[in-house]
């Protein structure tokens, strides 16, 4: 079907990055276990009794092991999670974009249309924070592949259609899933629906109505 090429869009895209909530409360839980491994170690301490192999083992663990593991992925993953992320929609295909950010280096790659067989607005059941409840229905865009794409962001990586838990056909063997919790991540989706629909509305497809208007 023939098409008019549109001005590209642009489209930040809110979510899609690492728990950093996670990491911290992991960061949190470790610093508490070791101040409560060293609160029952004291009166040892204050009493001169050497600590067996497994003690030590242990206060090792829980007073530099584990926080250290934790500060690690953290201080990993912080770059990333405040690193702007970017869908451009334009003539030559659908890019993914994450910005570089301190020690992140990025990371971007430009799906061609030729290589998107079917793009799909659906509905999923997401875990959710900012939902009333801990599960919450969420759009989200399945961008089915002809051919794996290499590069592609953490937030848009290519997946086998084959594990698609909402049990629908796939009309291609590959798919990447734009979406997921919050709902500043469900205005993004849309604003990338509306994009790609405009430009491509050959290759649009909505399954389901009741959030996609």
């Amino acid at each position: 079907m023939a098409h008019r090429p549109t001005a590209p869009r642009t489209v930040r895209v809110f979510g899609g990055g690492p728990d950093v909530l996670g990491r911290a409360g992991l960061l949190f839980s470790s610093v508490v276990a070791g101040g409560l491994t060293a609160y029952a170690l004291c009166p040892r301490f204050g009493a001169g009794a050497p600590l067996s192999p497994a003690e030590a083992l242990f206060a090792a663990a829980a007073l530099v092991l584990y926080p250290a593991v934790a500060v690690c992925s953290l201080v990993l993953a912080l770059p990333r999670a405040l690193a702007r992320r970017e869908v451009v929609v334009g003539a030559a295909g659908v890019e993914a974009v994450e910005s570089p950010k301190w020690w992140f280096q990025g990371r971007r790659a430009l799906i061609p249309w030729d290589a998107i067989a079917e793009v799909r607005a659906e509905t999923v059941r997401v875990r959710d924070r900012d939902g009333p409840a801990r599960y919450s229905d969420r759009p989200v865009l399945d961008l089915y592949l002809r051919r794996g794409v290499s590069g592609l962001p953490r937030f848009a990586r290519c997946a086998n259609a084959g594990r698609l838990r909402e049990g629908r056909d796939a009309p291609a063997a590959l798919y990447t899933r734009i979406g997921g919790r919050g709902l500043l991540m469900e205005l993004s989706v849309r604003r990338i629906g509306e994009a790609i629909a405009e430009e491509r509305p050959d290759l649009f497809q909505v399954t389901e109505y009741p959030h996609w208007p």
